[in-house]
């Protein structure tokens, strides 16, 4: 993610997530890198996900753009 490369970074964090369904790093940082690619659905679905784990920043983010977890 530090290089811009999110595509890369979205295949490691799926991986990431695959490996480790409850990985709050992994589905938040997945959201991030879905979202600066405009993928909006993709990052609101990964920013639910570290939510329902109980991701603050996610729940945050969500609540502040009119979505539940």
């Amino acid at each position: 993610m530090e290089t811009k490369n999110f595509a890369n970074a979205i295949a490691d964090f799926v991986k990431a997530v695959e490996l480790n369904p409850n990985s709050i790093f992994g589905h938040f940082n997945l959201g991030i890198a879905y979202y600066n690619t405009g993928n909006k659905d993709m990052a609101v679905e990964s920013f639910k996900n570290a939510a329902r784990l109980g991701d603050e920043d996610s729940q945050q983010w969500l609540k502040s753009n009119g979505y539940n977890w």
